[in-house]
C-alpha cells in the first residue's frame, strides 16, 4: 500500500513541474514574445512540388500518351542541405555523365546579384538507372534525395521541339509578378511549345509537395531529411495532337545523327502526322548543350527553298497558260543575264533540248529562269499569297511569320534567284509541305493542323480544333500535270538513283547555295496519303543527303499501307 507521504511527494513534484512550465511560458509570452515571433517569421519552408507527376497528358491522334509515363527514380537536390557544392557536383558529374560546372552553378545559384536564384530545390536528372541510384546513395551526401517521379518525357524524347519544356517558378518570379496568381515557388510551368501554349490546361492540381525548413538566409533549420508536406488528389486536363507517335518515332530515327528537319502531312486533311527536328535536346538534364542549335525547331525555321520552289513555279506557269508540259526548252549549261553575269545549271554540259515536263524532273536552271521571267514578279507574288504561302499557319499552335518573298524583283538577277528558290524567298519545311500538298490534294490549299482537342479536365466540354476547310487554288488538271512531272523525278530525273520506282513516289530534290539540301514529295502518287518534306543542313545534294532519310521514311510508311491493306 502506497504511503500518504509518497503520494504527497509525487503531487508536490507534479505541481513544481507544472509551475515551472507555466512560469516559462509566461516569461516567453511577456519578455520574449517579439524575439520568438521574429524567429518564427524568419523560418520558412522551401518546397519542391512534384507537380510533374500531376501534369496533364499530351496524347497522339490515336490516344497514345506522349508524356507522363511510368514512375522512375529521379535525383532531387535541396541545395540548402548540401555541405560542399564543388565536391557534390564533381561526384554527381562522374556518376551521371553530366557537366560538373552546370550542376555546381545550379546548386550554388546563378545570375547577377539582383536575379540570383539560390537554394531552389530542383530535379537534376530523371529516369535514373539502378546503377546510378546505387552510386548516388553510396555517396551519403546531404541534400541528395532519390524520389519517385512520373517521367514527363519518355525515352527517345519524341516531338520534344513541339512539346516544349517545363521550368520552375522561382522566388524572383513571385516577387516580380511574372508568375501567375496561385502559383508557388517550385511549381512547374510550361516555358515553350505545347507545354507553354496550353499550360493552364496541363498544369496539374495536387500531387506530392516535398519540403525542408530554412531560415531567412535560406539555411536549413533542421538536419532532417525532406518530408512530404501534402498529398492531394491529382486533377488536370489533356491535349490531343494530330501526331501519330509511331510515325513520329520512325521519322526521328531516320533523321538521327543529322542536322535537319522532316515534316509529314496527311495528304487528304493537312493534319501533321510527324514533325521532327534534329539534333534534339534533353529537358531532363541540367547540363548545357554543345550548341544552342539543338533548341531550334528547324521544321518551323525559314530557309531558301532551292529547287523545291520549282514545283510552285511549274504549277502557276501551267495554270496561267505560260507553259505546257510539252513546251520546248533548251539548256547549254549556263544562262546569260543581260548585265553580263552568268547563272550555271548544275549539269555543266547542259541538258540540251527538253520538254517542260523533263525540265522539272531534271531541275534545269536556265529553263526555270525563263519561266520566272515570263511569269513576272507580280504574278509570282500573287500566287504565293493565294496559296497561303505568305502565312505560317499551324492550327492550334501559333507561329511567328517567317515564310516570305523578300525581293522586289526589279532586276533580271532578282527574278533569276527567285525562280531558283535562292535569295529573295524563304520558307519553312512546314510551309513547303503545305505547298507540295496542294499538288497531292488535287489543287486544294489546306492549312496544317497540329492540335485536335483540348480537354480542360474540369467537367467542361473539350474544345475541338477543326481541320482546315479545303480551298481550291489551282485546277485539278493543273495539279495532275504537275504530279506527272514530279513522278518523273524518281523515274528518269534527279532522284532516279534512289531506286524508289516501286514505291510510286512523286517529288523533287533541291540543293541550295547556302549548303542546305531538300527532298520532298507525296506517296503513293496515285492515291496520296503522305506529303513529305526533308531538310538536311550543310549537305551536298538532296539525293545524296536527303535521299537515304526519304527511303527509310517511305519504307516505314509503305509497311503501314501494306498492313492496312492486309487487314481489309
Amino acid at each position: 500500500m502506497i504511503s500518504s507521504k509518497r503520494i504527497s511527494f509525487v503531487i508536490t513534484i507534479f505541481f513544481i513541474c507544472a509551475a515551472a512550465v507555466i512560469l516559462r511560458l509566461g516569461y516567453l509570452q511577456l519578455f520574449q514574445h517579439n524575439a520568438m515571433t521574429e524567429k518564427a517569421d524568419s523560418q520558412q519552408i522551401k518546397t519542391m512540388n512534384l507537380s510533374q507527376n500531376s501534369r496533364g497528358r499530351i496524347l497522339d491522334r490515336n490516344g497514345a500518351t506522349i508524356t507522363n509515363h511510368e514512375e522512375t527514380p529521379s535525383l532531387m537536390i535541396f541545395p540548402s542541405l548540401v555541405d560542399d557544392a564543388d565536391s557534390t557536383a564533381s561526384s554527381l558529374a562522374d556518376i551521371l555523365i553530366m557537366d560538373q560546372d552546370s550542376i555546381y552553378r545550379k546548386i550554388e545559384g546563378f545570375g547577377d546579384e539582383e536575379t540570383m536564384i539560390r537554394y531552389l530545390p530542383f530535379v537534376a536528372k530523371s529516369n535514373l538507372t539502378t546503377e546510378e541510384v546505387s552510386a548516388i546513395q553510396s555517396l551519403n551526401e546531404p541534400g541528395l534525395f532519390i524520389v519517385g517521379q512520373v517521367g514527363r518525357y519518355q525515352s527517345g524524347l519524341p516531338a520534344i521541339h513541339l512539346l516544349g519544356e517545363l521550368g520552375t517558378v522561382t522566388e524572383n518570379d513571385l516577387l516580380s509578378g511574372k508568375a501567375e496568381s496561385g502559383l508557388h515557388e517550385g511549381d512547374l510551368v510550361g516555358l515553350s511549345g505545347i507545354e507553354r501554349i496550353y499550360d493552364s490546361v496541363l498544369r496539374g492540381q495536387g500531387g506530392e509537395t516535398l519540403g525542408v525548413v530554412v531560415d531567412d538566409r535560406n539555411r536549413p533549420v533542421y538536419d532532417d531529411e525532406y518530408y512530404v508536406i501534402s498529398t492531394e488528389e491529382v486533377s488536370s486536363g489533356s491535349v490531343t495532337l494530330t501526331l501519330d507517335l509511331e510515325i513520329q518515332q520512325a521519322v526521328e530515327s531516320a533523321l538521327d545523327g543529322m542536322n535537319g528537319a522532316a515534316v509529314i502531312l496527311d495528304s487528304q486533311t493537312g493534319d501533321v502526322l510527324a514533325m521532327a527536328s534534329s539534333p534534339k535536346y534533353d529537358p531532363n538534364h541540367v547540363e548545357p548543350l554543345i550548341s544552342d542549335d539543338a533548341y531550334i525547331n528547324k521544321a518551323l525555321s525559314a530557309y531558301p527553298p532551292a529547287s523545291l520552289f520549282k514545283i510552285f513555279l511549274s504549277a502557276i506557269a501551267l495554270e496561267n497558260g505560260i507553259m505546257q508540259r510539252e513546251s520546248i526548252g533548251y539548256c547549254d549549261g549556263v544562262y546569260h543575264l543581260e548585265n553580263g553575269q552568268e547563272v550555271h545549271c548544275w549539269e555543266e554540259d547542259g541538258h540540251g533540248f527538253m520538254i517542260f515536263e523533263e525540265a522539272l524532273s531534271l531541275s534545269c536552271n536556265p529553263v526555270f529562269i525563263n519561266v520566272g521571267k515570263k511569269l513576272g514578279i507580280d504574278r509570282i507574288k500573287d500566287a504565293f499569297e493565294t496559296w497561303g504561302l505568305d502565312e505560317d499557319t499551324l492550327i492550334g499552335y501559333p507561329l511567328e511569320h517567317r515564310s516570305e518573298i523578300q525581293t522586289a524583283g526589279t532586276t533580271e538577277g532578282d527574278i533569276a534567284n527567285l525562280s531558283l528558290g535562292e535569295s529573295g524567298v524563304t520558307m519553312t519545311p512546314l510551309n513547303l509541305a503545305k505547298m507540295i500538298n496542294v499538288i497531292a490534294s488535287g489543287g486544294f490549299l489546306m492549312e496544317p493542323r497540329l492540335v485536335m482537342e483540348v480537354d480542360p479536365g474540369d467537367g467542361e466540354p473539350p474544345r475541338s480544333y477543326a481541320q482546315s476547310y479545303p480551298v481550291r487554288v489551282i485546277q485539278s488538271s493543273t495539279a495532275a500535270e504537275v504530279k506527272v512531272m514530279m513522278q518523273k523525278t524518281f523515274q528518269t530525273g534527279t532522284g532516279k538513283s534512289l531506286n524508289l520506282q516501286s514505291l510510286d513516289l512523286a517529288g523533287k530534290t533541291g540543293t541550295s547555295e547556302t549548303g542546305n539540301v531538300w527532298i520532298g514529295g507525296f506517296f503513293p502518287s496515285e492515291e496520296p496519303r503522305y506529303t513529305i518534306v526533308i531538310l538536311v543542313e550543310d549537305g551536298s545534294s538532296g539525293v545524296g543527303d536527303g535521299g537515304p532519310v526519304l527511303k527509310k521514311i517511305c519504307a516505314y510508311l509503305n509497311s503501314l499501307i501494306v498492313e492496312s491493306n492486309d487487314s481489309l
